[in-house]
């Protein structure tokens, strides 16, 4: 298997990981900024459940088997399940940077994969989701500020 899928499937197993400990802070945020967090938390799973989408597809694309199973994401997924049930909204935001600090190391990397063999396509596809957490982190951090 190519280095570039099996970033790309690391990336697939991570993105479900947070697909679902975005929904667990969104349903458990407490306190006064409960229903900011609550519209907050479901754009990130829902962008999580894309990322899911797009880097399978890619997989695809590459001749590659993207992650069916449950069994599968745990194994590849270098993310930790969150365990925790009940979240302050400031917390769930340090938890959303240190989550989407991972995720773009993973983009970055795996940017960086797929320019030295020369596959521009899922280059692009990283850089740009590179620049989008850039943004996102920018954003949730002024707000921790």
């Amino acid at each position: 298997m190519s280095k570039v899928i099996k970033q790309l499937q690391e990336i697939q197993a991570n993105s479900h990981i947070l697909y679902v400990t975005f929904h667990n802070y969104h349903w458990n945020v407490k306190g006064m900024q409960f229903f900011p967090v609550h519209e907050m938390t479901e754009k990130l799973y829902d962008a999580m459940s894309e990322v899911f989408d797009d880097t399978a597809e890619r997989i695809l694309q590459l001749g590659g088997k993207p992650l069916v199973t449950l069994s599968e994401i745990v194994a590849v997924a270098t993310f930790k399940e969150e365990t925790q049930s009940s979240f302050e909204a400031k917390e769930v935001i340090a938890h959303v940077v240190k989550a989407l600090e991972a995720m773009l190391a993973g983009w970055v990397k795996l940017s960086k994969l797929a320019e030295e063999v020369r596959d521009t396509t899922t280059m692009a596809m990283a850089d740009e989701k590179v620049a989008e957490l850039e943004k996102q982190l920018w954003m949730y951090k002024a707000t921790l500020a």
